[in-house]
């Protein structure tokens, strides 16, 4: 039996960082369902700083897209929404799923609503591609 190999093997399972330790390290704290995704990126080799906004963004999805929530007065009975990237004849408009959320691309987004009334709420989301392993996830963070 080669005991030189033996030492080798061990040593390389006792450096390797796990995903549990490399959170901990970094000073992050997450829920259960983004450890998971965090877990994934871990396996595919993430650097710190990715794996750090990964975990401290407010949407992660991974695809090409993400969902921002509608605004708040679009469930009365006489709201609006719109979701925007641009201003005028620019404008690039977010996608309405069936489930009211906005499926849009990296940029800078406009969510807003309107009650019908007068009052009108809007917020602005920063939506961007981290690379995770040979693929691109898509983040989005309240501005």
């Amino acid at each position: 039996m080669n005991t030189d190999t033996d030492t080798d093997t061990a040593t390389d399972t006792d450096t390797a960082e796990t995903i549990e330790q490399r959170i901990v390290r970094l000073g992050l704290t997450v829920s259960p369902a983004r450890a998971e995704s965090l877990a994934l990126a871990h396996n595919e080799g993430v650097e710190d700083g990715a794996l750090r906004r990964l975990a401290t963004a407010t949407r992660l999805n991974k695809g090409s897209t993400v969902e921002l929530p509608a605004g708040r007065y679009i469930d009365l009975s006489r709201g609006r929404g719109w979701c925007r990237r641009g201003m005028g004849i620019t404008a690039q408009w977010g996608l309405r799923g069936d489930n009211g959320k906005y499926r849009v691309a990296p940029g800078q987004w406009t969510i807003e609503s309107s009650d019908g009334f007068g009052r009108i709420s809007g917020e602005r989301w920063m939506a961007e591609h981290v690379k995770v392993g040979d693929r691109h996830w898509t983040i989005a963070t309240k501005k």
